[in-house]
């Protein structure tokens, strides 16, 4: 067989990040921080391919397949995250207690579209399209205890919460010539998964340290 390709493609695309953040502090010992952040992206390409496909028989070429492939496609994202964190310090030094929430959320809304014009086996036109889109989000709380205990040891105690969900909708549609477009209900594809966490935790930590003293001693007669 015999494949003669000839393939075009353009894209662009953009985005915007804004972050910002805040730390206000109480007194001495207690300050509260709070931070959000934003992004916005979009993405477009377009494409062309010329597609040529023959059978090799003793040095001839059998063209079996032409056709002319046309498509576009268009793509944003969004994502955002907040943030709320408290710290609280005491007269011990090293004794602390701190609390962080956050939460994250994105989606994205993707499009394709294309045509296949075939010249062989037969003249006709096959278009399709997809569409997916995404959802994702993520939330975290923790209350985190840390103290000094005992020559060197530290005990540190705590909750923390997770939460995680994630989706994704994904349909194709196609059409012969001018016949109105149809789902592909085989290509069908609707995933969502999310998940919820709790841990209580305690954790003990120190340090040992050891000396240990050698002494050699040499001696000689002559």
């Amino acid at each position: 067989t015999n494949l003669n390709q000839t393939n075009l493609g353009q894209g662009s695309g953009g985005g915007h990040n804004v972050f910002t953040g805040l730390d206000w502090f109480i007194n001495k010992k207690n300050t509260l921080s709070f931070s959000f952040g934003f992004r916005y992206g979009t993405h477009k390409d377009t494409s062309s391919l010329s597609s040529a496909n023959a059978d090799l028989i003793e040095g001839e070429l059998f063209p079996t397949t032409n056709y002319a492939q046309f498509g576009n496609g268009k793509n944003k994202n969004m994502n955002f995250n907040a943030a709320i964190n408290y710290k609280k310090t005491f007269e011990m030094k090293g004794r602390e207690l701190t609390s962080d929430i956050s939460y994250n959320h994105s989606f994205g809304d993707n499009n394709n579209w294309s045509v296949q014009e075939f010249d062989l086996p037969y003249d006709y036109d096959y278009f399709q399209k997809t569409k997916s889109k995404s959802l994702n989000r993520n939330a975290n709380a923790q209350v985190d205890f840390v103290t000094p205990i005992g020559n060197g040891g530290r005990i540190e105690t705590g909750y923390k919460f997770s939460y995680r969900s994630i989706g994704q909708d994904y349909s194709l549609y196609k059409a012969y010539d001018a016949d109105p477009w149809a789902l592909d209900s085989t290509q069908l594809n609707n995933f969502e998964y999310s998940e919820y966490l709790n841990a209580l935790y305690f954790i003990y930590s120190n340090t040992f340290w050891k000396k240990l003293q050698i002494q050699v001693g040499l001696r000689g007669e002559m």
